[in-house]
């Protein structure tokens, strides 16, 4: 697991937050974004398999 800190930009307001990211079961990535205002953002992701033989789905979910 990876905690991060950021800053930055949504809707041309300035925002900043914290977050984790890390990996699950199954070969998956998930990052959690936290906003200062208790919204959260969710990324979770599978890259391609070593062979390069299939992509998998990658979702995004604002909770």
């Amino acid at each position: 697991m990876v905690f991060i800190a950021w800053i930055g930009i949504d809707e041309m307001e300035g925002v900043n937050g914290d977050g984790r990211a890390g990996l699950l079961d199954g070969g998956f990535m998930e990052v959690t974004f936290n906003y200062q205002a208790d919204d959260e953002a969710v990324l979770k992701a599978m890259s391609h398999s070593r062979d390069g033989s299939s992509v998998e789905q990658v979702t995004n979910s604002d909770d």
